[in-house]
């Protein structure tokens, strides 16, 4: 497999956990890189790695009875490009859709954009940086805590 599809795949594997409620094994996909969120107060971003991505997943987005937040990430128009084989960039949309039954009827809550930066180390592609970028916001009552 190229290397532009494996971004692509890191990519699309980001969203499975988040919709997962994998908290543990989404923050390990920033061990060696940023994850960086738009502030909420037109302060400075918020940037995490690593085990603090992880506690704050569990401090801030709820989770059901299922395990899962109950939401769909989706990820559209990802633009990859490869720099000699060792590191890379990516662009994509995102909207996060909700439902959350007798209580949250389907609905957008979330719309923005990915700006990646990728590394391959031991032949395996990983996030050095992804930085989320808020265009529209829905009602997130149900996503936060």
């Amino acid at each position: 497999m190229d290397d532009a599809r494996q971004i692509e795949n890191l990519v699309y594997r980001y969203t499975q956990l988040l919709d997962g409620g994998d908290w543990d094994a989404f923050g390990h996909l920033f061990d060696e890189g940023e994850w960086i969120l738009p502030s909420t107060d037109f302060g400075k971003d918020l940037v995490l790695r690593g085990e603090a991505v992880t506690r704050w997943m569990h401090e801030t987005i709820r989770r059901y009875d299922d395990g899962t937040p109950k939401t769909n990430h989706v990820t559209t128009n990802v633009h990859v490009e490869v720099d000699a084989g060792t590191t890379g960039t990516a662009s994509s949309y995102l909207t996060v859709f909700q439902a959350v039954p007798d209580d949250f009827a389907l609905q957008a809550i979330f719309c923005g954009r990915y700006h990646d930066t990728f590394a391959k180390r031991d032949g395996e592609w990983r996030f050095a940086s992804r930085k989320i970028v808020a265009v529209s916001l829905g009602d997130m009552s149900r996503h936060v805590i």
